[in-house]
């Protein structure tokens, strides 16, 4: 396989992958397959079945005791497809407000959403 940047011979072996594509900061990827370019540092990883994971991590989330971030709020919105407005119907308490939930979304901070069944 040849780097997409240089097009010099990549190595590809399995590697932990810090995964902050996901927006979320302590997701790590066990065992996935990266690809690195010793000439200019380019990389590549493999994740395979990758909606699945998405699922996964949004399941992890739904299920814990504590309370969303705000990074977890986008996780879990953006995985649905919803705009804040759209979450913002789906929260539990009539009083949530589409800006609130940009808000939270933008700023990150802690707060306690459910999300109603």
């Amino acid at each position: 396989m040849k780097c997409a940047e240089c097009g010099t011979t990549v190595k590809t072996r399995k590697e932990n992958y810090r995964y902050d594509e996901c927006g979320l900061k302590y997701v790590t990827l066990v065992g996935v397959e990266v690809s690195r370019c010793s000439k200019c540092a380019n990389y590549e990883i493999s994740i395979p079945q990758i909606e699945g994971l998405h699922r996964l991590i949004a399941r992890i989330l739904i299920d814990k005791a504590t309370r969303f971030t705000g990074d977890e709020i986008r996780f879990l919105r953006k995985s649905l497809g919803w705009s804040g407005a759209d979450f913002a119907r789906h929260v539990e308490g009539s009083g949530t407000k589409r800006a609130s939930i940009t808000r939270l979304d933008l700023e990150s901070r802690n707060q306690v959403w459910k999300l109603a069944s």
